[in-house]
């Protein structure tokens, strides 16, 4: 077990986009660039925490308040910003402090508007579902999934905080390679496929916070077979030391979409 190697959601998305921004993440283990983190997720995190403590306290048959799972979220926000840092890249002229305050309010309004207007409408199973399983013809490797929310008939839920005043495209959720790696790795656990995978994001960057349900998504026998041809070509590819760069001219090769932008040599400043 100790030996075995694991490729998630996020490490596979990582690969596909960038195949050297994974070998920066994951694999150089001298080489790799010691990141901070930055505002946005860490509210992301209390804004998780704040949901998971809402749900656990529910299955274990005790009834939450909305204070106190919103103190939940605000301390694991701290403790995130203590340990891991922050980066001030893109905020010149603010104080860490004041930084540090906006992102614990932020923390504090989405996760209390969420739990009063969104919370009573799930139907809870399991929560924060760590699922860790052998990958088919790949010996060694692991699909490791982390799972918000499995409701009582087996449906995934996965939330997201997004400070958007846009909305996700209709079709977010049957093309999220996220979902599409839950929805295999619970085939690989329970036998079952998820009857629906939904994203439901809590968005704040509009005059008002509100609430979007991207789904019910569904995957099928044949989708999870692409997903898993897909990981074990990555799988591969890395066995092999193929890390080729991502082009100049797409999405992701940015200073907002790769935290490596700045000290990469093939495609950074």
């Amino acid at each position: 077990m100790l030996n075995k190697k694991t490729v998630s959601a996020s490490s596979l998305v990582t690969y596909l986009a960038c195949p050297y921004r994974y070998f920066l993440t994951y694999e150089a283990e001298g080489e790799r660039i010691k990141l901070p983190s930055n505002p946005d997720m860490i509210a992301g995190t209390g804004f998780h925490a704040s949901m998971e403590y809402a749900f656990r306290q529910v299955l274990d048959g005790k009834e939450p308040t909305i204070a106190s799972a919103v103190a939940f979220g605000m301390a694991r926000a701290k403790t995130e910003w203590d340990e891991r840092g922050v980066s001030f890249d893109s905020f010149s002229g603010v104080s860490p402090a004041s930084v540090l305050d906006a992102t614990l309010t932020r923390v504090r309004d989405v996760s209390r508007w969420y739990l009063s207007n969104r919370f009573d409408t799930f139907y809870p199973l399991i929560s924060e579902h760590k699922v860790l399983v052998d990958i088919p013809d790949r010996p060694g490797w692991q699909l490791d999934a982390r799972i918000d929310l499995i409701e009582q008939d087996g449906s995934v839920v996965d939330f997201k905080l997004s400070g958007s005043k846009s909305l996700p495209h209709m079709d977010k959720a049957d093309r999220s390679e996220q979902l599409s790696v839950y929805a295999l790795a619970r085939l690989l656990e329970t036998g079952s496929i998820p009857p629906t995978l939904r994203l439901e994001y809590c968005r704040d960057g509009g005059k008002r916070i509100g609430d979007l349900t991207r789904g019910p998504s569904r995957r099928t026998e044949k989708d999870c077979e692409r997903t898993l041809t897909r990981i074990q070509h990555v799988i591969d590819c890395i066995e092999a030391g193929v890390y080729p760069v991502a082009s100049r001219e797409g999405y992701e090769c940015t200073g907002q979409r790769c935290q490596f932008f700045g000290q990469c040599p093939y495609g950074g400043k």
